[in-house]
This record gives C-alpha cells, structure tokens and sequence, in this order.
C-alpha cells in the first residue's frame, strides 16, 4: 500500500487538522475516480445514478437545509467537493462526471480537464459544474429554467461579484467563460454570454503572455469555438477572408506535393491519406454516435453541431500551423508526429471525437519550439467567421480544407465556393 503524507499547519487545533486532511483525503479521493476511468470518451466507466423525480417549474423550492442525522452519511461532512451543500448537489457533480456527452461521445478528457481545474476554486465550481448542471437538468426535463437552475444562477453570480472585489485572477475569468457556456446553450440572453465571454478575455489579457495557454485560456478559447451564432449575417470582407484563406491551403498544398518537399518531409505524403490516424479522426462525416441509445437524453442539445465545428477549428489550426512551419521542414515533421501522437495516446482514431481534439490542440502539449499561443485567437476569429455560413457551405468549406490536407483536389474548387459565398 503506497503512503500519502498530507502537510497540516502545525498552529491549528487537533479538530481543525483532522478536518484538513480528511478534506484533502476526499478530494483526492474524489479526483482519482475520476482519473481512473478510461480515456474512451464515448462511455462512461460508471452507470448512470438514477435521477429523483423530475422538477417542476410551479414547485416551491428553497436552498437546501442542513444536514440531519438521518442524512448526514449521504453527504461529504468535510465538503471535499467545494460549493456543494446537498445531495442534489452531489448529484449535479455527478452527472458532470459520468452522464454529460456530446454527440460524438462523453469526451471524458476535457470533462476531467475542467473538473480539476474548478474543484480548486468554489467559484468556478459553482459557476462551471453546479450551474450548467442545473441548467442542463432543467432541459432534461423539457424545461426553460427550474427552482434548482435559479438557486445555482444567483449563488454564482454572488460567488463571481465577491471574486471581483477580492481578486482578479484566471479563477474568476475561468468562472466567467462558464456563466457564457452555459447561457449560450440554455439561456436566452445573447448579451449576456457575450459580456462575460468579455470581462473574461479582459482578465486573461491582463496578465503576461506565456508560450502556451493556461487552462483558464483553453476553456474560454474551447467556449467561443463551439458557441454557435444567433444572427447568420457575414459581411462582404468577412467572405474574403474566408477564400482567402482557402486559396492560401491550396497554395500549401501545392508546395508540400513537390518533389523536393516531400523529398525533405516523406511523412507529410500520407500522413492525412485514407485509413491514416489522423484520417481515421478528422474524416468528412456522417458521423455516427456510439452513445448507446437509451443514453441519448444526456446528449448536450442535439441541434448544436459541435463535432462538425470542432472539426473545422481543428482543420484549420492545422492548416495554420502547416502555414507558419512551410520554410521549417523540420517543424513540419515534429508537428506531424505530435499529431500522430495525439491522435494515438487518445484513440481518437478509433472513436473519433473532434471536441476532444481541438481541445488538445488549444492545450498545445507539443514542443516549445512549435508553441504560439496567439494562433488560437487567430484561428478563433476565423472560425466566427465560418460558423455565419450556411450549413451546406460550412460542411463545403471544411471538407476543402481536408481535401487539401490530403494532397488532393477538393470536389468543389475553390473559385466555385467563392461564387457561391459572394452570391449569398
């Protein structure tokens, strides 16, 4: 049996140090159930906990009271897990765990990402993990909103105003980027999502640039990819942009199918090639899901495409990326294999999950040398760019990204879709 030393204040009582490392025992605890599971994010290693009866918009609902004898063995007396005061809440954090999914799976990495970065923080627990748990409950139920949501909406947003007046760190812009995921998938207030997707940019530009993004700057980079537009209007120079950009793939893709480029980067003629990993992860869709039937009603919103335009952000930060290291054959060959690692270490080839990897590649675990964190911005305002199309022309625009990724000519050339676009 492997011993853990827990380090205690030597000037705290005996009842106090107790409840110190008891604390950390369940956190830790808590944490390695996590971690224990799998990397497969398309089933959870858990049954799903059933779920009490469903709520009701007209029933009365109060915070809940404290702990009676009766139910005290239900609950963590120590509070391991922060901002949680009820079984409800418990069981809020557990759907967090083991029920949430996508589409494409239940994407456990990032799951498990995030839920060890706001169990360090009550506010980013209450405001990321209890509130859109709530929220999400609510819809579950075929409601707007719940008793249940309401309670959690305001103690965030107390949580967050009493953050402002003590500090100004990634914790609070990462609890912020929550209050904008969540009202984006289930609230009403477009404004809203967008002041705090704001405030929370404005806190992480604050501080001193690094190589690579902290996990408060993935989540908000992760949050604005996937947040789909409520109005689908693009402007005339937003359109050149976006062929701008597709005639700069084809000029990349022209030099790496020269002769002399794959002469100096042979991995580069196979490594987007049918039946390659990376094929196998990034291919054009349909795409079905592996989430077993009866587990569907776990699927966040089913009308938001999120594997789709998770695959285009992953296209084209790796076109990007391509981009910047065309004059680097050496970059181009470390790039490649960190994709394949990637793709590898995560079975992303096996059961493709495009949130997954996006997420990885925000993350940017590669080497320093290939690192730039500006990228992702870069690549963020383009991807607001691409999700104003409409649905065919955004599929179209993605899979001509692939195309040449491959080294082949898409079905629809480039000059086609920019008639298309400019006729919109």
């Amino acid at each position: 049996m492997q011993t853990t030393y827990l380090f205690v204040d030597k000037n705290l009582s005996p009842r106090a140090r107790r409840s110190h490392v008891m604390r950390q025992h369940n956190q830790k605890r808590y944490l390695q159930r996590m971690t224990t599971q799998p990397y497969n994010h398309n089933h959870s290693a858990r049954p799903p906990i059933p779920t009490p009866t469903s709520p009701r918009a007209d029933d009365s609902w109060s915070p809940p009271s404290p702990a009676t004898i009766l139910d005290s063995s239900r609950k963590d007396p120590f509070d391991s897990l922060p901002a949680v005061t009820s079984v409800a809440d418990q069981e809020l954090a557990d759907a967090w765990v083991s029920k949430l999914s996508y589409w494409s799976g239940q994407n456990q990495y990032i799951k498990r990402q995030i839920f060890k970065a706001a169990i360090a923080h009550p506010v980013c627990f209450q405001a990321i993990i209890l509130a859109y748990c709530a929220r999400w409950r609510a819809r579950l139920y075929g409601l707007e909103s719940s008793p249940e949501a309401e309670h959690h909406l305001i103690r965030a947003s107390t949580m967050i105003q009493k953050a402002r007046e003590e500090q100004s760190d990634d914790s609070l812009a990462m609890a912020l980027a929550g209050m904008s995921l969540h009202e984006n998938r289930f609230g009403d207030n477009e404004s809203a999502a967008i002041e705090y997707e704001d405030q929370a940019l404005g806190l992480l530009r604050m501080g001193p640039r690094q190589d690579s993004m902290g996990i408060a700057e993935v989540f908000l980079q992760y949050v604005q990819y996937l947040k789909m537009p409520r109005e689908f209007s693009l402007g005339h120079s937003d359109r050149l942009l976006l062929v701008h950009f597709l005639r700069g793939a084809k000029e990349l893709k022209l030099k790496h199918s020269t002769g002399a480029y794959l002469t100096s980067v042979p991995q580069r003629r196979t490594a987007f090639q049918m039946a390659s990993p990376l094929f196998c992860s990034l291919c054009p869709g349909p795409w079905p899901s592996t989430v077993p039937q009866d587990l569907h009603k776990y699927v966040v919103n089913l009308n938001i495409p999120s594997h789709e335009v998770s695959r285009t952000a992953c296209l084209i930060h790796i076109t990007s990326a391509l981009w910047d290291y065309q004059y680097e054959p050496d970059k181009t060959r470390q790039f490649l294999a960190h994709l394949n690692e990637l793709v590898t270490q995560y079975k992303l080839d096996r059961n493709p999950a495009c949130e997954t990897f996006v997420w990885l590649l925000l993350e940017e675990q590669c080497s320093p040398r290939l690192r730039d964190s500006e990228r992702a911005w870069r690549m963020g305002e383009l991807l607001k760019m691409i999700k104003k199309l409409p649905p065919d022309l955004r599929v179209e625009y993605g899979n001509i990204l692939f195309s040449f990724l491959m080294l082949e000519s898409p079905t629809l050339e480039v000059g086609e879709f920019e008639r298309r676009l400019l006729a919109l």
